[in-house]
Parts: C-alpha cells; sequence; structure tokens
C-alpha cells in the first residue's frame, strides 16, 4: 500500500498546494490541531489527487514529523519558501495566520496568472489561425488554382508565380526535411532556454519587446514583492526572505 502511495504521490504537481491548503486552514480554524486537520482531509476528502497528498503527509506526521517537515517530503507540490512559512508558524503559534496570508498571497497570484494567460490568448489564437490558413491555402488551395491559372494561358504576375513555387517546395520532399529541422530547431530551442544561458538570453530578448517588456517587469515587481512581504510578515529575517524570493521568481 505504500508503494502504491508514492506511485501516486509521484503524479502532484502545484496544482494541490492551494487546495490543500485552502483546505487545511478551513479545519484548523475550527479549532482542529493541524495533525488532526491532516488525518481528516486524507480520509474525508473525495478529490483523489489531494487525498493522496493529505494521506502522504498524514503518514509522515503520525511518524512524529511535524507539520512543516511533512509538508517538505513533497517538494514537487510545496515550495521550500511555503513549507519554512509554515515551520515559522508553527513555532511562533501563528499557524491560521500563516495559512490564510499563503492563501490570499497564491490566490493572488493565481489570479495574475490567469490574467496573463487572458492577454496573451487572443494573440496566440490569431497567430494560430493565421499560420493554418496559409499552410491551408498554400498546401490544398494553391494547387488546384495553378491547373486553372495555367489553363488560361498568359504570364503569371511574379506574386504568384512566388506563391506558386512556395506551394510547390512545401510539397516536395524538400519540404518535408524543411519541417522535420523546424521542429528538431524548436524542440532544441526549449531544451536550451530550460539552461541558464539559455534563460538569462531568452528573458533578455522579452524584456527588449515592445508592450511584453513591460509587462513581464511589473508583474514580476508585483510578484517580488508580495512573495517578500508574505515572508517577512512571518518572522523570516530580511537576508533569508531576499533568498528564498530570489529562487521563486
Amino acid at each position: 500500500a505504500r508503494a502504491a502511495r508514492r506511485a501516486s504521490a509521484a503524479t502532484l504537481t502545484r496544482r494541490e498546494c492551494l487546495p490543500f491548503l485552502e483546505a487545511l486552514h478551513d479545519l484548523a480554524t475550527s479549532g482542529l490541531s493541524a495533525g488532526e486537520a491532516v488525518r481528516l482531509l486524507s480520509v474525508r476528502i473525495k478529490e483523489p489527487k489531494l487525498r493522496t497528498l493529505c494521506a502522504g503527509i498524514w503518514e509522515q506526521i503520525s511518524e512524529g514529523a511535524p507539520l512543516s517537515r511533512a509538508m517538505a517530503a513533497f517538494p514537487h507540490v510545496f515550495e521550500p519558501s511555503i513549507t519554512n512559512l509554515i515551520q515559522a508558524g508553527e513555532a511562533t503559534g501563528s499557524l491560521n495566520d500563516t495559512l490564510a496570508r499563503l492563501i490570499a498571497h497564491l490566490t493572488e497570484q493565481r489570479e495574475l496568472r490567469r490574467q496573463l494567460l487572458t492577454a496573451l490568448a487572443y494573440p496566440i489564437f490569431m497567430v494560430a489561425v493565421a499560420g493554418g490558413v496559409i499552410v491551408f491555402f498554400l498546401v490544398f488551395l494553391l494547387p488546384r488554382l495553378k491547373t486553372l491559372l495555367t489553363s488560361l494561358g498568359g504570364k503569371m504576375p511574379a506574386s504568384t508565380s512566388i506563391l506558386i513555387s512556395l506551394s510547390n517546395f512545401a510539397l516536395s520532399p524538400y519540404g518535408l526535411i524543411t519541417l522535420v529541422a523546424a521542429v528538431l530547431g524548436v524542440v532544441s530551442f526549449v531544451g536550451w532556454r530550460q539552461t541558464a544561458a539559455g534563460r538569462a538570453a531568452t528573458d533578455g530578448w522579452l524584456l527588449k519587446l515592445p508592450l511584453t517588456g513591460p509587462f513581464i517587469v511589473s508583474q514580476t515587481v508585483l510578484t517580488f514583492s508580495q512573495t517578500l512581504s508574505v515572508l517577512l510578515e512571518n518572522g523570516i529575517t530580511a537576508a533569508e526572505a531576499l533568498r528564498m524570493t530570489e529562487k521563486q521568481i
């Protein structure tokens, strides 16, 4: 059973963090201890992933670990700054207040991400539609029009000749090779961005974009300020709070 729980725990993500904290805060404010609240959640909560998380945390607590150390056993769900705040709340006896601040902070961050995705959804959609129209025209429509244009005779305009050449190229083996090379290039670029040098370079490019750059800067400054504020309010020293905020941004 423990091996099955560990396998299920491997599928947990950051998405389970906020629902867990909200459920824990609801029970903790009603007078239950953190351990008893986690135990109740592990047997009563219905959402499968959240129940797996609660069961794993309760297993750690039942073996004598405090809540912060039990949560730290799931680093793919809880960031170090969150577990450090929980530890500070346990030490000062203000766990409920700490949970409330964390929930408010994470809720604000989720709303910021939602606004960012909403702002980018329409441009991405338009680019995808435009790309699809171009591919459909070059690959399917233009070859059929080529026969009609050729049967009419006469000299075709330069723009039409260029489009027909592009269509012929797209339908040739060279077009397939170009497509495969483009896909490999995108995969390589994504892998390079995961490195420190790649992330620094691509972030620099994004910051130089006319509209995207200022928006990203403002959102990053807001996230930095909110995270630092939550850490300082819970008794974390300024130096430690800055170090933890740097890792989270």
